[in-house]
């Protein structure tokens, strides 16, 4: 059995934070996602495809374009602590944080936790 790649299953993850439409990100969720997964950060605790995908839609209305861009991976049993830079729309890292993740057997999340400074000085 071939093991699964979670790291680009991160990567599928972190650029459906980008998607434009609803359909575009549970596409993408498909993928990377279980459907009962969770989500949580300093400003939101929400499950399954339809609250995060909410979740996500506020983001990109708060800042058009915007994303996360990986700068360290680590991971083993089932698990990856991950650095990234939030950048804006034209590419410009805006923030940094880190995230813990869980994957299923089958390569897939089913939590993610998001830790960044919500008062950046």
């Amino acid at each position: 059995m071939t093991e699964p790649d979670f790291r680009q299953t991160w990567e599928t993850y972190t650029e459906s934070w980008k998607a434009e439409s609803n359909e575009a990100r549970r596409s993408a969720y498909a993928l990377c996602l279980v459907p009962e997964c969770t989500y949580t950060d300093p400003n939101v605790a929400a499950t399954g495809y339809d609250e995060i995908a909410e979740y996500m839609h506020g983001f990109q209305q708060q800042m058009p374009g915007a994303g996360f861009v990986t700068r360290t991976f680590s991971t083993h049993h089932n698990t990856a602590l991950v650095q990234w830079d939030m950048i804006d729309g034209d590419n410009n890292v805006v923030g940094q944080g880190a995230s813990f993740g869980a994957f299923e057997a089958d390569g897939r999340l089913h939590a993610m936790t998001g830790f960044f400074d919500q008062n950046p000085a």
